[in-house]
């Protein structure tokens, strides 16, 4: 009976583990693709696209792709005979859910996946409102010019500043506290990579384990790189 227990608890983890390694995958619809071949791609180098899996897409628009044995970061959807548009979004090892039109590529109807995603969207939305300010600050400056008023120029910049500065508190604040998941990184890293002092401040309240993730060991080269200058 012993025995009969010890192999059902070694093959039930067996499955478990080829689940696990199973799930780390995207999976999802462009609604309108009939024919294509869609993309995944990553960032080397913070600029440089490169492809890590592909699907041809014939008849029916859903499409899936492995994630497999990649670390948690941000990440491109494209479609070949579309270049130019994509779809960002940040990777998980799970299973993720895309939903999208192709006509509208690149604004995701539906996204779905683990906690790294559901951080990044909550960051993107919140980026999304200081953007929108911004732009609304940009028009009235605008606008101000044209009538001459300096003054009213003055107060819009003096806004403007006020902005940036609320901007990069909120990135902060989340890069700074947690939970300590990979996207916390991404956030420090790319918003400030050029102020290599702030981003050492945050660096030093992460746990190793954080420290160890992609943009981690990137922050790290940034304020390593800081310090050997001085």
């Amino acid at each position: 009976m012993r025995q009969t227990l010890l192999i059902l608890v070694v093959l039930s983890l067996f499955h478990a583990c080829h689940q696990a390694g199973d799930e780390a995958r995207i999976q999802g619809k462009i609604i309108g693709l009939n024919k294509g071949t869609v993309y995944l791609k990553t960032f080397d180098n913070d600029t440089l696209l490169r492809i890590r899996d592909s699907v041809r897409v014939k008849g029916k628009p859903q499409f899936s792709l492995s994630l497999k044995g990649l670390e948690p970061q941000l990440a491109v959807l494209e479609i070949k005979e579309r270049p130019g548009d994509y779809l960002l979004f940040f990777t998980d090892d799970t299973v993720m859910t895309i939903q999208t039109q192709l006509d509208k590529f690149g604004v995701a109807k539906y996204m779905e996946g683990g906690p790294n995603l559901r951080h990044w969207l909550k960051y993107r939305d919140i980026l999304r409102q200081y953007n929108e300010q911004k732009i609304d600050l940009t028009k009235q400056a605008f606008e101000a010019a044209q009538k001459g008023d300096t003054s009213l120029l003055h107060r819009i910049e003096q806004k403007n500043l006020s902005l940036e500065k609320r901007r990069k508190l909120y990135a902060l604040q989340f890069s700074a506290n947690p939970p300590f998941i990979p996207v916390k990184a991404y956030v420090a890293y790319t918003e400030f990579r050029h102020n290599p002092r702030a981003l050492d401040s945050i660096y030093a309240k992460w746990p190793e384990s954080l420290r160890q993730s992609r943009y981690g060991r990137l922050a790290k080269s940034v304020i390593d790189k800081q310090n050997s200058s001085r």
